[in-house]
């Protein structure tokens, strides 16, 4: 049976959408649009209730997201450039996905909504210094992908994190950061590569602090397929 709540559009120009004038969109909780042409997103306010939103490719504007107000996930993935993220100010939105966008802005950093409880940060290289993390008092869930972070931050006021995930995270030095979380359900450390040369051996480092994290109920870390997984039942 057709779910009548999604919509997925795939966007090669103006043409590709010009269908939703007419169209009742009140029914559409989950919109994903896969865009090849960049166009304007100012058809956005035409969705009452909004609940996710894919937007993958790429945008110049991207203000018109402001106005979705009944959104809870925001996922974006793009290529192109991203400048800042004022646009979700206004939002209340729980779930938040980033992935692979560019930036002049530097540093780049997320803004704090109170709302957010989990958080992805997929491949964004201006995401270097994630010291602005350690405000995001409400955050349940954090995952980080590929960011060239040489450390971590400290997770003192995190008192609600559940769940981290580390994965490919090659540029830090090691995990002494992790010893700051108050508690934690679930760590997962992931790395997979194929030939290339990595100068911190991730299980070595954790290995090195992990009689101290006893903050952690279930550690799991898992290099190119060879996963360890390490129960406290002391957390």
């Amino acid at each position: 049976m057709e779910d009548k709540s999604k919509l997925e559009i795939e966007i090669n120009g103006a043409k590709d959408i010009a269908f939703l004038k007419n169209s009742n969109l009140d029914d559409i909780e989950d919109l994903s649009l896969l865009i090849y042409t960049p166009v304007s997103l100012r058809f956005l306010k035409n969705f009452k209730n909004l609940k996710r939103l894919l937007i993958a490719g790429s945008i110049k504007d991207y203000s018109p997201v402001s106005g979705c107000t009944t959104l809870e996930t925001l996922h974006i993935s793009t290529s192109g450039a991203i400048d800042n993220l004022d646009f979700i100010k206004p939002l209340s939105i729980k779930t938040l996905e980033l992935e692979c966008f560019r930036t002049k802005a530097k540093p780049f950093i997320i803004p704090n909504l109170e709302t957010i409880e989990s958080l992805s940060i997929s491949s964004v290289s201006a995401i270097a210094d994630l010291s602005f993390l350690s405000e995001f008092t409400n955050l349940e869930k954090l995952f980080l992908f590929e960011q060239q972070s040489k450390v971590l931050f400290g997770f003192t006021k995190l008192k609600k994190l559940e769940v981290l995930h580390l994965t490919n995270m090659f540029h830090l030095k090691n995990f002494q950061e992790l010893k700051t979380i108050p508690q934690l359900e679930t760590l997962n450390i992931h790395q997979f590569y194929i030939n290339r040369k990595i100068k911190t051996d991730a299980k070595a480092e954790l290995m090195k602090i992990i009689a101290d994290l006893t903050n952690i109920k279930t550690i799991r870390i898992t290099i190119n397929g060879d996963s360890n997984l390490y129960n406290n039942t002391v957390a």
